[in-house]
C-alpha cells in the first residue's frame, strides 16, 4: 500500500468509527468508502481487490437495511469493529514497534475473526432479507481475515516452531491429544455406542502410531519402513472414526468413499496425513449443523493444511479443531 491508500483508509476508518459512537449518520462515509474501492481496485493486488468487492457489497446491504428499516444492529456493530483495526495497521507499516503489532495481532483475531464469527453464527436472522448479498460478503470477507491471521500466526510462529527438531515434539504431543477426543464422547455420550468405540480405536491407534514415529526418528533421524504397518492400522481407524459419525441414512452415500481411500491409502508406503483431513471433510457435510459451522471447520483445516500457520507444529492445532468438531457431533447425535 502507498502513502495515499495508507492515508486515505486511516482517514475512512477514523470517520466511520467517530460518526458510529458520535450517532451520526454513515451513509455519507460508507457512499464515499465505496467510491474510494471501486476507484482503488485497479492499483490493488488479487486479494485486495476480492476484500474491496466484498466491502462494496456489505456496504450496498447495509444501504438497503436500513433504508428498508430493517434491524440490523450486530452486522452494523461488525462493520465498525473491523473498521477499528486499521488505524493501528496503518500505523504498523510506518512504525516498526513490537507493542503496536501485538496489539494489532489481538484486535485482529477479536474485531476481524471473533465478531465476524459472532455475527454469522449466532444472527443468521440479520441475512433474511438480503441473503446472497449480505451472508455472501459478510462470508468472504471472513474467509479472507482467517487466511490474513493465519499469515500473521506463520510470522509469528517462524522463529519459534520452523525448526526440524520440533517434528518430534509434535508427534509426542500429537500421540496424547487425540485422547480429548475420547474424553469428549464419553462425556456427552455417557453409553457405548459405534462413535464412541470407533473414537475409542482411534485414540489407541494414533497413540501407538505416533509412538512407533518417535522412536523411529529417535533411532534413525528420520522415518523409516518398520513404522508402515501401525501407519496402515491408523489408517482404517480413521475412516471407521469419521464413518461413525455419519447418519445412518446417509451410510450409503458415505461407505463406498471410505472403501476406495482405505484402499488407495493402505497400499502406500506412507500413511497419507490428508486422509484424516478429507475424510473428516467430507463427513461433516452430512451433519445436521449450521452450514456456518461446516464451512468454518472446512476452511479452517484447509488454512492449516495449506499455510501450516505453526510450521512444524500445525498438526496439533489440527487435532485441536478435531476435537471442537467432535464436541459439536456429539452434541447432535447425543439429543
Amino acid at each position: 500500500m502507498d502513502h495515499y491508500s495508507n492515508a486515505m483508509t486511516f482517514s475512512l476508518s477514523i470517520l466511520i468509527n467517530a460518526c458510529y459512537y458520535a450517532n451520526i449518520t454513515l451513509y455519507p462515509i460508507v457512499s464515499f468508502t465505496v467510491l474510494y474501492y471501486v476507484y482503488d481496485l485497479k492499483r490493488s493486488t488479487n486479494i485486495f481487490r476480492l476484500h474491496h468487492i466484498l466491502a462494496i457489497l456489505i456496504s450496498i446491504f447495509y444501504f438497503k437495511m436500513n433504508h428498508n428499516g430493517y434491524n440490523q444492529i450486530e452486522s452494523n456493530k461488525t462493520i465498525i469493529s473491523i473498521e477499528s483495526t486499521t488505524p493501528i495497521f496503518v500505523l504498523c507499516h510506518y512504525y516498526n514497534n513490537h507493542y503496536l503489532k501485538i496489539l494489532f495481532f489481538c484486535m485482529f483475531f477479536k474485531c476481524r475473526v471473533l465478531t465476524q464469527y459472532n455475527l454469522l453464527s449466532l444472527h443468521p436472522e440479520e441475512f433474511i432479507h438480503y441473503p446472497i448479498i449480505g451472508y455472501t460478503a459478510h462470508a468472504g470477507l471472513f474467509a479472507i481475515n482467517l487466511y490474513w491471521f493465519g499469515l500473521m500466526c506463520k510470522q509469528i510462529s517462524k522463529p519459534l516452531f520452523n525448526n526440524s527438531s520440533y517434528i518430534l515434539i509434535c508427534h509426542k504431543v500429537s500421540s496424547y491429544i487425540y485422547f480429548g477426543n475420547l474424553f469428549i464422547c464419553y462425556y456427552m455420550y455417557q453409553q457405548i455406542n459405534p462413535h464412541l468405540l470407533t473414537t475409542y480405536m482411534l485414540s489407541i491407534s494414533n497413540y501407538i502410531y505416533q509412538q512407533k514415529v518417535c522412536s523411529s526418528i529417535n533411532k534413525s533421524g528420520h522415518y523409516t519402513k518398520d513404522i508402515e504397518p501401525w501407519a496402515k492400522m491408523n489408517n482404517i481407524c480413521i475412516h471407521l472414526a469419521s464413518l461413525s459419525m455419519v447418519p445412518l441414512h446417509y451410510i450409503k452415500y458415505s461407505f463406498p468413499l471410505h472403501c476406495l481411500m482405505c484402499y488407495r491409502n493402505y497400499n502406500l508406503n506412507y500413511l497419507n496425513m490428508d486422509t484424516f483431513t478429507r475424510m473428516y471433510l467430507f463427513d461433516i457435510m452430512f451433519l445436521d449443523i449450521n452450514i456456518v459451522f461446516k464451512i468454518m471447520f472446512i476452511y479452517l483445516i484447509e488454512i492449516i493444511q495449506y499455510l501450516r500457520p505453526l510450521y512444524n507444529m500445525s498438526f496439533i492445532l489440527s487435532n485441536i479443531v478435531f476435537c471442537l468438531q467432535t464436541y459439536m457431533v456429539c452434541s447432535i447425535k447425543a439429543n
